[in-house]
């Protein structure tokens, strides 16, 4: 899940350089991109987030209806990739 703002700079700028990439990766089949606009009335409990969202962007891994990652900003495509890596890594070792 991924929450964003219109009047984000940041989400913007992962917008331009990660969104389509992100479509196109073999973790899209695991873990579905949902974009979220971080002022919309969403049931967080209802997707098992127990832990507000409180940036933007801020991106949620979740399976089973549990969360097992959580990225919060962005600074840069190599940073967002590792992070993306190690959550990835992370859930496979459960």
């Amino acid at each position: 899940m991924y929450f964003y703002s219109d009047t984000c700079s940041y989400c913007k700028v992962w917008e331009n350089e990660i969104a389509n990439i992100s479509l196109k990766t073999e973790f899209e089949d695991e873990f579905k991109l949902s974009f979220i606009n971080f002022f919309s009335n969403v049931e967080l409990e209802k997707y098992g987030i127990s832990k507000t969202v409180k940036v933007t962007p801020t991106f949620i891994f979740i399976k089973d209806k549990t969360e097992v990652g959580r990225i919060e900003g962005y600074n840069g495509q190599e940073l967002f990739w590792w992070q993306v890596d190690e959550i990835i890594k992370s859930d496979s070792q459960k």
